[in-house]
């Protein structure tokens, strides 16, 4: 399981620098994660956690789950009409 953090510096370069860290540490805590990933592109670009504008967060946690098989076991069960 990887945390992959990507971050764009909108002063370096026409359309800004991107950078990306990826951590493959965390799977038993993505959140650390993705901390670490934030902790090491703004130590890349010099900057502090007040100069990010927004953060954007995506998982692929459930779709990992059913490509590989590996999920809990679910049912459904409803009644007539449902």
């Amino acid at each position: 399981m990887w945390a992959n953090v990507y971050g764009r510096h909108p002063r370096r370069g026409k359309e800004g620098e991107f950078l990306l860290h990826e951590d493959a540490h965390t799977h038993h805590d993505l959140a650390q994660g993705v901390l670490n990933g934030l902790q090491e592109i703004i130590r890349l670009v010099g900057a502090s956690i007040k100069d990010i504008d927004y953060i954007i967060h995506g998982t692929t946690i459930g779709t990992n789950a059913i490509v590989e098989g590996n999920g809990a076991r679910v049912g459904l069960i409803t009644t007539a009409g449902f």
